[in-house]
């Protein structure tokens, strides 16, 4: 059996009736860069050492080696657990610890730039979209993924990472407001795609003058702007999808950020310590 033919095996068997479709995207992704480098061989002629070169070559793409080297594994294991090879090549790859860096969010100060920036742009609602419910990027913009019920106050998000991430939280009332100045927000949010919000908010913020930051930032500030307002973190886990309330604490929280912000959660904190201390 060839590689590329078990690949597509792997995939429709052991990944598209699991992942949501942002996983499976991602996971498409990297096989554009594994199949040119093993596809046309047998399944059985994959040695660990080409494995090896073919993950040095992404040494300048940690990310990419790191997703490469997750779904490498997966396809090997399941090759030998299937009995169509007799030895697992990738025990006998080496990888470099990857370290996930977490993502800033945008403080006080910088929110209200953010957020005055906005103002008259045809984008707006699209970005206060995800500020304002901390979804995933393709979660919004993704035909049937994002519902509002503006009589119940109630967003319904279909997620698109893992078949279980689907979700309800609230619809705050600075969104809903927004939400209602479009005839219908369905068809705002489904005609852009992922490089639109990529790009767009890169060049809105280099001709605004402010400090660049990534859209998974605006999930990572929701987070923040939760904690600060006193919500608690396992109401922050169920919101933003979270399988456990651990991930939300250790990717979504910055440390650094918690520290110095200044907010009357923060300030009560403080207070509580200085007259008890």
């Amino acid at each position: 059996m060839l590689f590329r033919d078990w690949c597509q095996s792997w995939l429709d068997i052991y990944k598209v009736p699991f992942v949501g479709k942002s996983t499976l995207d991602t996971i498409k992704y990297c096989l554009k860069h594994i199949l040119p480098a093993f596809g046309n061989k047998e399944l059985s002629d994959v040695r660990g050492v080409d494995i090896q070169a073919f993950v040095n070559s992404l040494n300048s793409k940690p990310n990419i080696q790191d997703k490469c080297r997750k779904y490498l594994q997966d396809i090997f294991e399941y090759a030998y657990r299937n009995r169509y090879i007799d030895f697992n090549p990738m025990l006998a790859v080496k990888f470099k610890t990857y370290r996930f860096k977490n993502t800033k969010p945008l403080n006080e100060d910088e929110r209200e730039q953010f957020i005055k920036s906005l103002d008259g742009k045809k984008y707006k609602l699209l970005y206060l979209t995800y500020l304002y419910t901390g979804a995933r990027l393709a979660e919004v913009i993704t035909p049937g993924s994002f519902e509002v019920d503006f009589d119940r106050k109630i967003i319904y998000i279909h997620g698109t990472k893992t078949a279980g991430s689907d979700r309800i939280m609230p619809l705050f009332d600075k969104l809903a407001d927004e939400l209602k100045r479009v005839p219908d927000y369905k068809v705002y949010f489904e005609r852009y795609t992922r490089n639109y919000v990529y790009l767009r908010l890169k060049r809105h913020l280099e001709e605004c003058g402010l400090p660049h930051f990534s859209v998974r930032a605006l999930r990572c500030t929701f987070s923040l702007m939760c904690y600060e307002l006193g919500v608690r973190a396992t109401t922050v886990q169920a919101w933003l999808g979270h399988t456990t309330v651990k991930t939300t604490t250790t990717f979504y929280l910055d440390k650094k950020s918690l520290a110095q912000s200044m907010s009357e959660t923060v300030q009560n904190e403080v207070a509580t310590v200085n007259k008890n201390l």
